[in-house]
């Protein structure tokens, strides 16, 4: 690993149980990098998340061998589904800092203002009765709030409307430079924006990584290229 690089991973191999997900998958991820992790459903790119993500956030069948290097030393992390929350989001982030929630909101969400505002308005209701859409959003927020060196989102803008996902949008363009982020996504339109290299898992084995302009102007690999023009 060089002295660059926040994460490097080699030769991995991760399932569950007698299931295999992953096949000998290497993954290098610069310090202050947005890395893309693509693919079709089913790819692995969940499991390769959970494997980089560490023991707190590997699900307790999840197995992997390999080389896995990291220099983080803090993780955020947003899941696919919301937690099972049963507080409010000004006491959420008054657990992660001593800041004034609305303050910490206005400073996370600086590159949309909207959002903000929009989590601001329930801040003191309770998480279990809010809408999926601001839930993704707190998830996000909290991931992000105690500025860790590394953030992992899986699928951030699943499910949400074009306004959030352009929320979404902002926050990773703002983190960008800032934050080492991995992001696995389908939505190649938020990987070509806001990722710096891009990694294509297909049935669980790399097909093709690099840089994000080099893999969608001119990607070398035909599954590449298929992934390029039709999104799977």
């Amino acid at each position: 690993m060089t002295e660059q690089s926040l994460i490097a991973a080699s030769g991995l191999h991760a399932g569950y149980g007698e299931q295999i997900v992953l096949r000998s998958v290497s993954v290098h991820c610069e310090t202050g990098r947005t890395l893309a992790i693509l693919g079709p459903g089913g790819a692995g790119k969940s499991t390769l998340l959970r494997v980089l993500g560490g023991p707190r956030h590997r699900k307790s069948n999840l197995w992997f061998r390999g080389a896995l290097k990291t220099s983080a030393s803090g993780c955020g992390w947003m899941g696919q589904r919301p937690a099972d929350f049963h507080n409010t989001l000004a006491e959420s982030l008054r657990a992660a800092s001593d800041a004034d929630p609305e303050l910490l909101l206005e400073a996370q969400w600086r590159s949309a203002p909207p959002a903000a505002q929009a989590l601001r308005e329930v801040l003191d209701v309770p998480l279990c009765e809010l809408p999926f859409e601001l839930l993704r959003l707190i998830q996000l927020t909290l991931a992000t709030v105690r500025r860790p060196d590394l953030v992992l989102l899986d699928e951030p803008e699943a499910e949400l409307s074009s306004e959030a996902r352009g929320w979404v949008q902002a926050m990773l363009a703002d983190l960008r430079g800032r934050t080492t982020v991995v992001l696995a996504t389908h939505n190649l339109k938020l990987a070509r924006d806001t990722a710096d290299s891009v990694l294509l898992l297909v049935a669980g084995k790399v097909v093709e990584t690099g840089p994000a302009a080099t893999f969608f102007d001119e990607p070398e690999h035909p599954r590449s290229r298929h992934f390029v023009r039709m999104g799977s």
